[in-house]
């Protein structure tokens, strides 16, 4: 079973604010330091210049945990500041095509496909 996206599916709060503070102050203690961009976002050692990107708007995730008695989630409240010009909507890059693009046809059943599927099947084992 594969862990998936830790950092996505981790949820801020204070005793995760705790430990994350120990673990930087005990440098002695451990052998790491921890994100300070996983505090919550209104903990005074959040940097929100450092941990957000350049147009994002910062909109605490737990504001999700109340959109069943609000009516209000995250996307909306984005949406909501787009419309007022308050975020930047980020274009998508455009995609490049590689040199060999076009010259054959999809899938095609050569000695170079196998090659590649069997060597992407080897991650899959």
């Amino acid at each position: 079973m594969k862990a998936g996206n830790l950092f996505k599916s981790f949820k801020p709060d204070a005793e995760q604010d705790k430990r994350i503070i120990e673990v930087n102050e005990n440098p002695g203690k451990y052998t790491w330091t921890a994100n300070l961009c996983m505090l919550s976002h209104h903990h005074p050692r959040y940097n929100k210049t450092a941990c957000l990107a350049e147009g994002e708007v910062d909109t605490d995730p737990d504001e999700n945990e109340h959109a069943e008695t609000t009516g209000v989630t995250n996307k909306t409240l984005s949406a909501a500041m787009l419309s007022l010009g308050l975020g930047e909507k980020k274009e998508p890059k455009p995609l490049a095509k590689g040199p060999a693009s076009g010259q054959k046809k999809f899938g095609e059943y050569t000695d170079e496909f196998r090659n590649a599927a069997a060597h992407a099947q080897r991650f899959m084992r």
